[in-house]
């Protein structure tokens, strides 16, 4: 009989400057701890350590090197004990020299069985909708059939998607995101790995695809300012204060806001939580952005705002739902509506509305207003408020130091240290100028 067993390890370099495989530890609710290790009975943190799925192959081991993130890990130890139960029950096809073959089509819905159990609804639908577009461009059968040609016109069908807010061609960080995707599901499918090299690409081939054919210009995020702010609140009712002022002090993300519960409001300590929460009861099943929770403090204004609206919607579970009880999917929309009737519109934008193109002149589709300009801002004035950059970092629950820089960049050329600099940089070029004059 066939051994079905796959077992998970990650290998770590102990004190003594030697690398040894322990078992990793997993949390009460079955998910990995990133990088934490089992030695000795006790659990250590290991940034460098490596995990690795082992299995049986007539009955000799065999290593899966899987990296280093936790939900790749875990999801090579599903497609590994999927793999081995296709095998065990007689089921796979094999090519000519004895290697065993697997359908796209079944190949994805495996993996997008498991990204809807293991993800959010979000991520799911958009992992849903890319890999379909690739198996629509795709007129092949099998995994292993996936070549060269097809990858660029997968590229250009990716190109081809008309953007459903502008009712334009998407645009090139849209084409790298939905590539992204499907490159996620080359390498992660649960039946059988494609690679760059299976599928004709040298390395440097595909080190250029993504360089070149995929690249995108990192646009800067806008802040709003305190002139904007100050007219959009103006416009508010008591409800809409409240909801984008929360959005501003607390710099959250729009699923960290929609997916707030009245239990991550602590009125006492003056604080919210960003916390893993699930309550089917009301369409709320959400993690926080690399499983990493936090607590924010709060305005006086802002708290005293969230106590009386706890008085009257205290039997809801979220504190911002919608009319259902369930996460509010349309904040855009309404903010959006907010800015048109607090003219705010550029007047310069242009989107597609019930099937139309319409100008923000006249229709609240302002693209000059959207959600994490509101995450920019939060960020930009803690920052001139002599708040340092790693404590804006763990706010804005960034991973990654560069991003949250990225954010404050704007801010610290407005300071009056860097004007003073400018204007002595410049200063004999404005002599001359007055001079002349």
């Amino acid at each position: 009989m066939a051994n079905l067993t796959a077992t998970l390890y990650i290998t770590i370099k102990t004190k003594a400057g030697k690398w040894t495989t322990v078992k990793p530890a997993m949390s009460d609710n079955g998910r990995l701890k990133k990088l934490v290790a089992v030695v000795d009975g006790k659990e250590e943190k290991h940034p460098e350590g490596q995990y690795k799925v082992r299995w049986l192959q007539n009955g000799k081991p065999r290593f899966d090197s899987v990296g280093n993130d936790p939900d790749a890990a875990l999801m090579a130890l599903n497609r590994r004990e999927k793999a081995l139960a296709a095998i065990a029950a007689g089921v796979e096809v094999k090519t000519s020299d004895g290697k065993q073959r697997h359908k796209i089509s079944d190949a994805a819905a495996q993996y997008l069985a498991f990204v809807k159990e293991n993800q959010s609804h979000k991520t799911w639908l958009a992992y849903s909708r890319n890999v379909k577009l690739f198996q629509e461009s795709c007129a092949k059968t099998f995994l292993d059939q996936i070549d060269r040609a097809d990858v660029l016109e997968f590229i250009t069908a990716c190109r081809k998607q008309i953007s459903p807010r502008t009712g334009e061609p998407v645009g090139d960080r849209t084409v790298h995101n939905i590539f992204q995707n499907v490159n996620t599901f080359f390498l992660q499918n649960p039946l059988q790995q494609v690679t760059p090299e299976s599928m004709g690409f040298t390395r440097d081939q595909w080190k250029a695809l993504w360089n070149k054919t995929l690249t995108y210009v990192e646009q800067e995020v806008r802040e709003y300012s305190e002139e904007e702010t100050k007219k959009l609140f103006d416009a508010c009712n008591e409800e809409e204060w409240l909801l984008w002022n929360f959005f501003l002090v607390t710099g959250m993300r729009e699923q960290e806001v929609a997916n707030c519960a009245w239990s991550d409001f602590n009125p006492s300590q003056g604080t919210v939580s960003v916390t893993k929460k699930i309550n089917r009861d009301f369409g709320v099943e959400f993690v926080p952005k690399d499983y990493e929770e936090r607590t924010l403090r709060l305005t006086k204004d802002v708290i005293a705002a969230l106590k009386k609206r706890r008085k009257l919607h205290g039997s809801d579970y979220l504190v911002f739902p919608n009319t259902d009880g369930k996460p509010n999917g349309h904040f855009l929309r309404d903010l959006q509506d907010l800015a048109f009737r607090a003219k705010l519109n550029c007047g310069h934008c242009t989107a597609r509305r019930h099937k139309e193109q319409v100008s923000c002149k006249d229709n609240s589709v302002c693209g000059q207003w959207g959600l994490h300009e509101w995450r920019k801002t939060f960020a930009c004035r803690l920052h001139r408020a002599g708040v340092d950059a790693r404590t804006i970092q763990h706010l804005l629950g960034h991973s990654d130091l560069e991003t949250t820089l990225r954010y404050l960049r704007s801010a610290s050329q407005e300071t009056k240290d860097h004007g003073d600099k400018l204007e002595a940089a410049f200063a004999r070029r404005n002599e001359r100028r007055s001079r002349k004059l």
